[in-house]
């Protein structure tokens, strides 16, 4: 936490928003130091659960369970980032449910100047809306789009919404195949979607830097540009959510 750049955190996600391999192979050792951290700390954890192909469902539900009822003291919540993990979760489990950040669908892309010169209004995608005014979802990750996010409009809409930020990093794209995983593999068996691996994304990250000046970071599947600049409409309640890949880099 303090490499980081913070003294005290309010609650931990535990689990990947972006790769089912991650999440799948994560040793129990892994998963058991991440939630005794949050009892050692006094906090609750939200399970990140990632989207799973079909050939990796049936795992991905077991261990969902496994984690959900095995770390029931810690566990009060869970962020899902697809409509059918969404219905699976809400109906099997007693825990709050959120809409992940691959939900929004808001333009990404640091190469077009004019986003970081614009203040975003955040809404609700059109997906989700019966299921929040049902109740059933409560609470939205997003990440720092924009120069500015105004979350004003959606919380006098819908004031029981927790919304959560993503900050500093805003990942740009992700996907099925895994650069790192397959660096190792014979040609013929390079570049196939969720592919098991050795998470390799845990021992290397590779940066870019374009023309311009902007940075980008690949984690894995996924690439990540930081949006440190990014305002957040003052007098607005929202969780901050904090990615420490800065700290990483470094270390």
């Amino acid at each position: 936490m303090q490499e980081a750049g913070r003294s005290s955190v309010e609650r931990l996600y535990v689990g990947s928003t972006f790769c089912s391999q991650y999440f799948l192979r994560q040793p129990r050792r892994v998963w058991r130091e991440a939630f005794a951290l949050c009892r050692r700390l006094g906090v609750p954890a939200t399970l990140v659960v990632p989207v799973f192909s079909q050939k990796d469902l049936a795992a991905g539900c077991e261990r969902i369970d496994r984690l959900v009822y095995g770390f029931g003291d810690v566990v009060d919540e869970i962020t899902v980032n697809d409509v059918g993990m969404l219905a699976f979760c809400v109906e099997r489990y007693g825990c709050s449910v959120n809409a992940g950040r691959l939900f929004s669908k808001e333009p990404r892309d640091p190469r077009y100047v004019r986003l970081f010169e614009e203040r975003h209004t955040v809404a609700i995608p059109a997906l989700l809306t019966e299921v929040f005014r049902r109740g059933e979802v409560r609470g939205i990750e997003i990440d720092p789009t924009h120069a500015a996010l105004d979350l004003a409009p959606l919380s006098g809409l819908m004031p029981h919404i927790q919304v959560g930020v993503h900050v500093p990093y805003c990942y740009l794209t992700t996907g099925a195949l895994c650069e790192l995983a397959s660096v190792h593999r014979p040609v013929r068996q390079k570049f196939r979607p969720n592919a098991p691996c050795s998470l390799e994304c845990a021992r290397c990250a590779v940066g870019y830097e374009l023309p311009s000046g902007v940075r980008m970071l690949r984690w894995g599947r996924t690439v990540l540009f930081p949006n440190h600049d990014c305002l957040i409409s003052e007098g607005e309640e929202f969780r901050m959510i904090v990615t420490p890949f800065d700290a990483l880099v470094r270390s």
